[in-house]
């Protein structure tokens, strides 16, 4: 039988040649795959259109953070999982090595970027909470973009290493392109710790410090003091011997300068720990994601020894679901994108609201 040039993309050598997969299991994991990356392509789309149309939302430069998390999630679906999708359904790489290097430098790329944005966004939440009004006038939309411009610059050059080296093959279980670890001896390791300890170590501890002291500085929070109203004498008396009544004071409409300014201060700590709930579940749906994928990984790295596939490719529904959680979430925990999406998807209804 003659075989094609992407016949060498048909299996990953150590995960089980035998076990091929049937074409109804094959019906079923594109499928998935589909959905997921419709979800995806969906709610990420709302999210950024969101953002760019809600001035509410606009208006809050940090919000672009999450925009640079929905760009790398769209991504993700547009270019990874599709590429899934076609892979599947030939049970082949059909489309060539070239397509199967840069989709590999590519899902590693996205990885690296929703990495990064994460630990911003924990920062960013940190000077919020702690320094509110700092904050306002540190964090704006040319830092921001600066910041977004340096995730995107160290996610491809993580990403074009591989690429460069040409560790890339097709993982039949995994049914996406990745760098075959056991293949290649200590200059893969070399770049398995240098990825590790500067993309996913160094973030996780800026992000796991940053929420550890927001929660803890949130337990402290006391709730807005009530600023009691000034009294003003409605009336003088016109008489020594008329005495001032409950009816003769009035309140008045404008409370002290000093209170109004406790007020703000306290109020912008306030308003930036309402979005810490919801971006501590983002954070925390993106590590539960992709922990099974981490794990395969590292295993494979460690032993390089064959690995159950349905172990895998679980593991890569896991990571395929990092990128279509987030909408959800906010649509959940964030009142500011609620109104926004019921906005955008029901205006008629909005407006009658």
């Amino acid at each position: 039988m003659s075989t094609s040039p992407n016949d060498s993309f048909l299996f990953d050598p150590h995960a089980a040649p035998v076990d091929i997969r049937n074409l109804d299991v094959n019906i079923l994991i594109s499928l998935l795959i589909s959905l997921i990356a419709i979800m995806a392509l969906a709610g990420n789309i709302l999210v950024i259109f969101a953002v760019f149309h809600c001035h509410r939302l606009r208006e809050k430069k940090s919000n672009l953070f999450i925009v640079n998390l929905s760009v790398t999630d769209l991504l993700s679906a547009s270019v990874v999982m599709v590429s899934s999708v076609v892979a599947v359904i030939f049970d082949r790489w059909p489309m060539g090595k070239v397509w199967c290097s840069m989709v590999c430098g590519a899902n590693y790329c996205f990885i690296i970027v929703s990495m990064l944005t994460l630990s911003l966004i924990s920062l960013d939440r940190y000077m919020a909470i702690h320094y509110p009004l700092r904050h306002i006038v540190l964090v704006n939309k040319r830092k921001v973009l600066v910041l977004i411009a340096y995730t995107w610059l160290q996610g491809l050059a993580f990403g074009l290493a591989p690429i460069l080296c040409d560790w890339v093959e097709y993982d039949y279980w995994e049914v996406t392109c990745a760098i075959q670890w056991y293949l290649y001896g200590n200059p893969v390791l070399i770049y398995v710790i240098v990825t590790f300890i500067l993309c996913f170590m160094l973030p996780g501890v800026v992000i796991t410090i940053s929420y550890c002291t927001i929660l803890r500085t949130a337990k402290k929070m006391k709730p807005l003091p009530q600023i009691k109203p000034i009294p003003q004498i409605k009336s003088i008396p016109q008489t020594s011997s008329d005495v001032l009544s409950e009816s003769s004071i009035v309140i008045s409409p404008k409370p002290r300068v000093l209170s109004n300014t406790l007020h703000k201060r306290v109020g912008f700590a306030h308003e930036g720990s309402k979005a810490v709930r919801s971006l501590l579940i983002v954070v925390l749906a993106f590590f539960i994601c992709m922990t099974p994928f981490s794990v395969i990984k590292l295993y494979k790295v460690a032993f390089g020894d064959p690995l159950p596939g349905y172990a895998s490719i679980l593991a890569t529904f896991f990571q395929f679901m990092s990128s279509a959680v987030n909408p959800f979430i906010y649509a959940l925990f964030r009142q500011d994108f609620q109104l926004a999406f019921l906005q955008i998807l029901c205006p008629s209804l909005h407006s009658r609201g």
